[in-house]
Formats: structure tokens, sequence, C-alpha cells
């Protein structure tokens, strides 16, 4: 009989289990630049409460925050599918599994990163509107020039918790197909049925993964600060 636990397995298996990090790094960065677009655009219409859209926003707020990430995911690759086939007539089935986490997900961290986007812009007092179109600024230019500046600064430490928690949530797409760092761990660790050394491999890959996150966002803090961290 074998040993139950062999430690130089997870050296092993490490290569194997790494080579899932470029579609792992992929679906996040994808999910961030997605869920950032819809943040901004979905913020503005929540403040603005344009009719209809505001309530669609509202119901999806709800969904996200009530429904686990794993049923969300299912919904999306079951139900949009059959969706689109039935109201427009495209052929989603032979999407690739990796489009259908991307949507997932884009919209679970967008409409998380929305709120809290959202409550930052309330955040940003009136006057810099008002200095704004005193210099003959439009409302375009005083928005992504002073105001959302000031706004995102404020929704740094949000957009950190959502990105480290996607960063871990991207582990459930291989339930669906993707051939992710999960999904290669459990391939690995499957063969000779050793399976905790290749989670122990995932997970140094994933701790790893997430202290550059960390990283990136301490500097991103740091240059948003305007002095102010180093006053108190």
């Amino acid at each position: 009989m074998g040993k139950i636990f062999s430690p130089e397995l997870i050296i092993e298996y490490f290569p194997e289990v790494l080579a899932g990090v470029p579609e792992t790094l992929f679906i996040f960065i994808t999910v961030v630049v997605i869920s950032m677009v819809f943040a901004v655009i979905g913020a503005v219409i929540r403040i603005k409460s344009v009719p209809v859209l505001t309530q669609i926003l509202s119901v999806l707020a709800s969904y996200t925050a009530n429904v686990p990430s794993i049923i969300q995911l299912y919904i999306i690759f079951y139900i949009l599918p059959a969706l689109l086939n039935d109201f427009f007539g495209i052929n989603a089935n032979d999407w690739e599994p990796l489009l259908y986490v991307i949507i997932a997900f884009g919209i679970q961290r967008g409409v998380s990163l929305m709120e809290g986007l959202r409550a930052a812009i309330l955040a940003v007092p009136n006057g810099q509107y008002d200095a704004a179109y005193a210099m003959g600024l439009s409302r375009s230019q005083t928005f992504f020039r002073i105001i959302f500046p000031q706004a995102f600064r404020i929704v740094l430490p949000v957009f950190e918790m959502i990105s480290t928690t996607l960063i871990k949530r991207t582990a459930v797409a291989y339930m669906i197909g993707c051939t992710d760092v999960m999904s290669r761990a459990i391939f690995a660790g499957g063969r000779i049925g050793h399976n905790l050394e290749a989670y122990i491999a995932a997970t140094i890959i994933f701790f790893a993964m997430d202290l550059v996150i960390i990283g990136i966002f301490h500097l991103l803090e740091k240059k948003y600060s305007f002095g102010i961290a180093d006053t108190v």
C-alpha cells in the first residue's frame, strides 16, 4: 500500500498545475475589465435613475448578492444558449466554456463594483461639479477628469476585495469544462489518487496570485492617496 501523503508529489504536480495559470489569469483580467466598464455605466444609470434600466440593475444586484456563484455560472451556461436560440436564433451551444465563465463573473463582479462606485461618486462633494462647470468643462469631461478619479480613489478598497475574491472564485470554472488551475489540479491528482498534493500545489499558486493582486492594489492606493496616507 502506498503512502497516504507524499510531499514530493507537490513538486511533481506543480508544473502541470501551473500550466493552468494563463487561463485563470485570462478569466480574471477579462472579467476585471468588463466589470469596470459595467460598473461605470451601471453607476451612472443608477445615479440618474434611468427608467427601466435602473429597475433591471436593482434586480441584478439582488440576484448576484443572494444566489451562489456556482448557480449563477450554471444558469448562464445552461439557460443563456436556450434564450439566445429561442429569441435571436443564435446557436451558442458551440461557444467555449471560458466565455460563459467570463459572462457570469463579469455580471457578478460588475454589479458588486457598480454599487461601490455609485456610493463613491455620490461621496464626491457637489462643489467639485460646480468648480468644473465654472472652468468650462462639459458633463463628460467633468465626470472623467474630475469626479471619476476621486471616486476611484474612494472605491479602491472595494475594488481590491472584489478582485481578490474573484481570483479565488475562478476555481469553479472547471465545473463547466475550463482548463484552469483547479481543473489541472483535479486531473493531476486523480491520475494516481493523490488529490491532496495537487490541491496543495493549487493552493500555493492561488496564494501567490492573490499576493500579486494585493501588491498591485497597494501601489494603486499609494498612487491615488494624494499624500493623505503620509499625514495620518
